[in-house]
């Protein structure tokens, strides 16, 4: 809902539409730490009002809803990175220098918090239309300083278009990640984050002269198990796993406030009470997807180990494994601002499970960094960058893509980089 309607409401209600500036910008500050954490759906405007010092019936002064709230908060990030984007072009550097400020500023440690753009599809279809159109822009804008750096030899040729959208969901995707492994955001850490983002952008993990390594295991054929169909328990537990299949497809292309039970119905062709049958709730539902998508992260990243030959390799296949799990018809849920709607243990438990995934590719990373194949990098942060590579993949890409060659692509640029080797 725009500014009109806004102003339209509060005048309904016989009050002048007065706004504070700064009381404003706390508000989307805080809202935008509440979507965040919880989700879009989360936001309270009793519970915000509160935390600001302004009344329930002031909120209305600043905005119609909780979905206005939403948008308005989607609008500033997409203002914000354009911005950024601005800011760093008018430095006049190269591309790559431009690419760094971008990166620098975008998660800079003085940034406010930056509303990530996930649960869009919890707006009406003519908010989330104008969220995508800004988007777009900024794509297209990103694209160019590639393409500019490709013509100017500093980058080498690659899909400028997808390369920026992938770099436009990292940073994103970075964000999110942070609660699930409990990333202190204070400015030291933030400000060494932001060059680590930066580095393997522009430099890829790979050390010099390091081959692009292969992966030829393919993520559907890895998760697929034998079916006895006569067996009345194991056919009961294949319909709830199909269930959370489809739930986790959904979610991960809308977002979890995205998504309602009747679009998981639908999609398996159900009605509601099937899903009600195996499941208490959406919650119940989204707690059940986590539990399966960490079987299937720990499945690949077990697998990477097993099969790559260096470290290096390993990365490799974990990250083309889990590029192809989030393309598929049957991924695992991919992380998202929810924790803070799960109880204690729950949390507790799935932000353990992060942090033993990201442990064991820290593990990797720094073998790789001390036997040559990997640069010299910060192995602690390097993993939480290469998930940002595949996590939000089917928000970014349309439906229909080859999830081999997606895969294929985010492993040549994430060993790579943009920079042009010698």
């Amino acid at each position: 809902m725009g500014n009109a309607a806004i102003a339209g409401k509060t005048q309904r209600r016989g009050r002048p539409p007065v706004r504070r500036p700064a009381q404003h910008a706390a508000l989307l500050d805080a809202a935008a730490e509440q979507i965040n954490l919880s989700g879009a759906a989360s936001i309270s405007l009793a519970d915000l009002g509160a935390r600001i010092g302004v009344t329930r019936s002031g909120m209305y002064y600043y905005c119609a809803d909780a979905a206005d709230l939403a948008f308005q908060c989607y609008v500033r990030s997409c203002t914000r990175i354009g911005e950024d984007l601005d800011a760093a072009i008018a430095t006049g550097g190269g591309a790559d220098d431009v690419l760094a400020a971008f990166v620098r500023a975008v998660l800079g440690p003085d940034r406010p918090a930056m509303a990530v753009l996930n649960d869009v599809a919890f707006l009406p279809e003519a908010l989330q239309a104008d969220i995508a159109k800004r988007m777009d822009a900024h794509v297209r804008r990103l694209a160019g300083v590639l393409e500019q750096g490709r013509k100017s030899g500093v980058f080498r040729r690659l899909d400028t278009d997808l390369a920026a959208r992938l770099i436009l969901n990292c940073l994103s995707f970075t964000l999110v990640s942070r609660p699930w492994l409990a990333r202190r955001d204070d400015p030291g850490p933030r400000a060494h984050f932001a060059e680590t983002v930066a580095s393997l952008m522009l430099n890829g993990l790979s050390s010099d002269k390091q081959p692009v390594p292969r992966c030829d295991i393919r993520y559907d054929a890895l998760i697929a198990r034998p079916i006895n169909a006569f067996d009345r328990q194991q056919t009961a537990e294949l319909k709830a796993d199909q269930i959370i299949a489809s739930a986790s497809r959904l979610f991960n292309a809308r977002g979890l406030d995205g998504v309602t039970l009747d679009d998981v119905s639908a999609a398996i062709g159900a009605s509601k009470g099937a899903v009600y049958h195996h499941f208490r709730d959406k919650t119940d539902l989204i707690e059940r997807c986590y539990a399966r998508g960490f079987d299937l992260y720990d499945l690949m990243m077990d697998t990477g180990v097993k099969t790559g030959a260096t470290p290096l390799e390993r990365s490799a296949i974990v990250l083309h494994l889990n590029a192809q799990g989030q393309m598929s018809a049957a991924p695992p849920l991919s992380l998202q601002p929810v924790l803070n709607q799960l109880t204690p243990a729950r949390r507790g438990a799935l932000t353990r499970r992060a942090q033993a995934l990201n442990a064991i590719s820290e593990k990797n990373v720094g073998e790789g960094v001390r036997d040559g194949t990997c640069r010299p990098l910060d192995s602690s942060l390097t993993p939480q960058v290469l998930a940002g590579y595949f996590l939000g993949l089917p928000q970014l890409l349309p439906p229909g893509a080859d999830p081999i060659a997606i895969a294929d692509f985010v492993v040549d640029f994430a060993m790579l980089g943009l920079r042009t080797r010698a």
